[in-house]
């Protein structure tokens, strides 16, 4: 089969009924008890977005508050954290990780009907469920420095910190435990996908190199306090009277893959 791929903006494409909408559930949601002390500016950032990353605009956040609300309502949980670990004991049941053989992106929809995915699809289900009921989530990636590939997973903001976590799976402290304590699974760089941009119009010098890394929609957040992530990198000061752009390569499935700019 032929793969065709089409840009498609939301500005052309997403209409005003549909956004007022996303906004009104959104503001709904940050009324509840866990979600009150979130900030305005993470409110914006991990609750109100209608995508998590480039998935197709999904039209079941008014159905994701249906169902997980009373869920956390009848817990009596008081923060993000908590609401999120609560909730994240029911996605077990919700979503699993499994292989779907297929090679397209996938959908909100499909992976919370078919109750699988792979760990991109199984993220944004995490996050768009939670960021319906105001927990404030954020997808985390990372490319394996010591195994092929790479991985998504998930992390919380609670009173100005994240916490990570694995939807439907390991839960924030025993995500952070297994990413310090397994060798395997310490990440060289860490990534977190963002709705609104770092910046606008600014476009950073690659010294002529082509990456998927130079968008200002990623932030790395490798060192950020909370999440214990460790770094294999070693750094080192250059001392020079040009700019210049440092690299970091990693060795991914036996191939040199750049992790950093």
């Amino acid at each position: 089969y032929l793969e065709k791929h089409d840009m498609i903006y939301d500005v052309l494409s997403v209409n005003s009924s549909f956004l007022i909408k996303n906004i009104d559930l959104a503001f709904m949601a940050w009324e509840k008890p866990w979600a009150r002390d979130v900030p305005f500016e993470v409110f914006c950032a991990y609750i109100l977005p209608y995508r998590v990353q480039t998935e197709q605009i999904s039209f079941l956040r008014e159905e994701m508050m249906k169902r997980f609300l009373p869920l956390l309502d009848s817990a009596g949980v008081k923060t993000p954290l908590e609401a999120c670990v609560a909730l994240n004991e029911h996605l077990k049941s919700v979503v699993r990780y499994q292989d779907t053989g297929l090679p397209f992106y996938p959908t909100i929809e499909e992976t919370y009907q078919s109750g699988i995915s792979r760990c991109d699809g199984i993220c944004n289900l995490g996050t768009f469920i939670m960021r319906a009921i105001g927990i404030p989530v954020a997808v985390d990636f990372t490319i394996w420095p010591k195994m092929d590939l790479g991985h998504s997973w998930c992390a919380v903001w609670n009173d100005g910190r994240f916490y990570s976590f694995g939807p439907g799976e390991d839960q924030p402290e025993v995500h952070a435990r297994m990413f310090s304590q397994k060798r395997h699974r310490r990440p060289a760089k860490v990534y977190r996908y963002q709705f609104n941009p770092l910046h606008y119009g600014k476009i950073s010098s690659t010294g002529g190199y082509q990456t998927f890394l130079n968008t200002p929609l990623w932030r790395d957040v490798t060192h950020e306090p909370n999440l214990k992530y460790l770094s294999w990198t070693r750094k080192k000061t250059i001392f020079t009277t040009r700019p210049i752009c440092a690299y970091i390569i990693i060795m991914n499935g036996n191939h040199w893959l750049l992790a950093h700019i």
